[in-house]
Parts: C-alpha cells; sequence; structure tokens
C-alpha cells in the first residue's frame, strides 16, 4: 500500500511507533492512549464524558482504559485528605510506558479535623464513587507479595529465571484483577481478595492465555446482580481454567535405504536396510504363505448352484430392477 504524509505546522500530535504498532494494545487502547496524548496538561475527563464524544460505549472505553493501566501508559494514584477525609485521584497518562505500579496513599492514624461533606475535587475517571472511601485498588507489589505461598505451601524454584518469569506472571495477573474494577465497578475486589485469587489467575497466564483473554473471560456475561464478588471471580477462574497443552512430539523424518531405496526402521537414519545386508526377509515374503492342499478344493453345492445361477443370469440378461449389468461369464 501507499502512505501518503502531509506536513503539519500547527495542530498535531507526535507518537511513538511503539505506541501506534504495540503488540498487545487493542485498536481501542491505542486510540485512547493517542486521544489522551493529544490534549493539553490538566484536562478534566472521565470516562464517561470520553464515551460521549466516540462512537463506542462507555464498556469499551472503560476495557480500553483498564489496558493503558496495565501496561504502564496510565498510572492512577489515589489520596486521602487528612485534614477533610476526601478522596482525590490522580491520573497521569504518559508516551512510554512507566515500571512503578499505581500507589495508594494511606490516610494518616487519627480523626480527621473540620471534615467539610461538600463535593469531592477527585477529578478520577469514574465520579460515583468520590469521598465514599471505597476499597482501595491494590499495587502489583502489594498483590504480589500477599499471594506469595506460605512455608511449607510449595517449594521455591531454585532457577533464578524461573523464579522471575512466576514473579512476572504474579503481577500480570495482579494487574488483570485490579482492572477489573475499572471496567465493571460491580466487581471491585479488595487487597486481601486479590491476593487469594492472583495464583489461579497467574496458573492462566502460564498456561499460554493472555492478558486480554483472561480479562474478557471473566468479563463475558456477567450476572445482573452480583453479591460477592471474590466469590464469582473465584468461580470463574476454576470453572474456566484451560487445560494443559500437550507436548508435541518432534517429528522424526522417513530415511530410505541407500541401495533399494526402501523406507528404513525408525532410528536408524543412514545405510541400507536390513533386505540388503541379509538380516530380514523382503515385505513380500513375509505375507505369502505357501499354498496348501485347502486352497485347490472343490467348492460346496450350494456354491456351484449360487454359482450356476449368476451364469444363467448374465447370459439371459435377466437382471433385478437397477442392477448393473456384466457381461456374460464365459
Amino acid at each position: 500500500m501507499q502512505i501518503h504524509r502531509t506536513e503539519h505546522r500547527a495542530s498535531y500530535t507526535v507518537l511513538p511507533n511503539n505506541i501506534l504498532r504495540h503488540p498487545e494494545l487493542s485498536l481501542s487502547a491505542v486510540g485512547l492512549l493517542s486521544r489522551l496524548l493529544s490534549m493539553p496538561d490538566g484536562t478534566t475527563e472521565t470516562i464517561s464524558s470520553l464515551a460521549m464524544k466516540v462512537r463506542e460505549g462507555k464498556r469499551r472505553v472503560s476495557a480500553a482504559y483498564a489496558e493503558l493501566i496495565e501496561a504502564g501508559y496510565v498510572l492512577v494514584r489515589r489520596s486521602q485528605d487528612a485534614r477533610t477525609g476526601l478522596w482525590t485521584t490522580q491520573v497521569s497518562v504518559y508516551d512510554t510506558p512507566k515500571a512503578a505500579s499505581p500507589e495508594v496513599a494511606e490516610p494518616t492514624p487519627g480523626h480527621p479535623e473540620g471534615r467539610n461533606p461538600g463535593p469531592s475535587t477527585d477529578v478520577s475517571t469514574e465520579g460515583k464513587y468520590q469521598g465514599n472511601n471505597p476499597p482501595t485498588l491494590p499495587s502489583v507489589t502489594e498483590a504480589q507479595q500477599e499471594a506469595a505461598p506460605a512455608e511449607g505451601e510449595g517449594e521455591v524454584p531454585k532457577d533464578k529465571n524461573e523464579h522471575q518469569e512466576q514473579d512476572a506472571e504474579s503481577r500480570r495477573a495482579g494487574s488483570v484483577l485490579a482492572s477489573l474494577g475499572q471496567v465493571d465497578k460491580r466487581l471491585r475486589l479488595s487487597s486481601a481478595d486479590i491476593a487469594r485469587l492472583v495464583p489461579m489467575a497467574a496458573e492462566w497466564l502460564r498456561r499460554g492465555v493472555s492478558s486480554q483473554s483472561l480479562r474478557a473471560d471473566l468479563l463475558d456475561g456477567l450476572p445482573q446482580d452480583i453479591a460477592v464478588p471474590a466469590g464469582l471471580v473465584a468461580n470463574r477462574l476454576e470453572r474456566k481454567m484451560p487445560t494443559v497443552p500437550l507436548p508435541v512430539e518432534p517429528v522424526v523424518p522417513l530415511v530410505t535405504c541407500d541401495t533399494c531405496e526402501r523406507t528404513l526402521v525408525r532410528g536408524q537414519m543412514t545405510g541400507s536396510c536390513g533386505v540388503c545386508v541379509g538380516t530380514h526377509l523382503p515385505a513380500s515374503a513375509l505375507f505369502l504363505a505357501p499354498a496348501s492342499e485347502a486352497d485347490f478344493a472343490e467348492p460346496s453345492p450350494e456354491g456351484l448352484g449360487l454359482l450356476d445361477a449368476i451364469r444363467q443370469r448374465r447370459a439371459t440378461g435377466d437382471y433385478a430392477h437397477g442392477a448393473r449389468r456384466r457381461p456374460a461369464l464365459v
């Protein structure tokens, strides 16, 4: 295809190819990130306001927003004012992924003084839960630490690379579980719930399921009423657990004899076959048994009568309806 580019001198945005060609982000997530990076610093936007400006619905925008959080392009930090007790959310958008996980600032001990129950100054993507002290979303590091197996529950792998891979899978699993509440508020999970569910979610990733597929399986076909979000997620993780792929045996190519081009036995990669070297009989000799007297015995009277009937029908042409005509026997 031919690519045509126009030189722009105003009202344009420069984006790295790592975003536009990201192999794991969906097109919706790439489009949302491009739109967010095109906005000026200090812009106040919510998922609802963004959904009203695009053709995609609120659910798809929320799913794309969760992808950007998981990939590190969007960082969300929540903090509580020690004086008023109100929660504030700060959203940062980057054009390169950040390894740091979203941090939640815990309130300082003590009672707030002069609490003002007025409107919240929260600028997060969802506004319904402002000021209600919702359960905080755990950071990936916190979920990983709480999900570590207790002593005696499992062996710690000695190989450093294998240990690092398991840690990476646990971090990805924690990010997916924490992002469920961003897509559907009914699936907000506490830190303890995420720590309990991380091992099962990490097992999905170890069996070859991508983070996007795991999130889609957990969000697909949700019931209208969800009483216990953690119980629903645990049930789906256990019930929909993919099977372990069977190991694929390597295909051994067929090798022929250097002399007669017969196929060699399995495992012999060069040389002559057993027939050529005189250690085996040819296959034709193995299946041809010597003729016995029974092979030359006269047929029974019933067989002779059946043969006479067949010859007579073919000679006279008296066939059944639809039967195929054959030449008469000589």
